[in-house]
């Protein structure tokens, strides 16, 4: 049901309200898709510092090590 407007200012009030209602939502939104970025990239951060380790290295050093003798 749509509301009834006795002058222009309540149109105005009314607009306003919606585009605030809005922006808030579009606010939200981009917050949520920097929440998805970090949650992807978290596993990524993990692989490749365990794979610049040193400790990650000289495992597969030895193990490549025993393969060749």
């Amino acid at each position: 049901m749509s509301p009834k407007y006795n002058n222009i200012e309540q149109i105005r009030y009314d607009l306003k309200v919606h585009s605030l209602e809005r922006q808030i939502a579009m606010e939200k939104l981009k917050q949520s898709g920097h929440a998805i970025k970090e949650v992807a990239n978290f596993p990524t951060h993990v692989v490749s510092s365990v794979l610049s380790s040193k400790y990650v290295k000289a495992l597969a050093l030895i193990r490549l090590l025993r393969k060749i003798f």
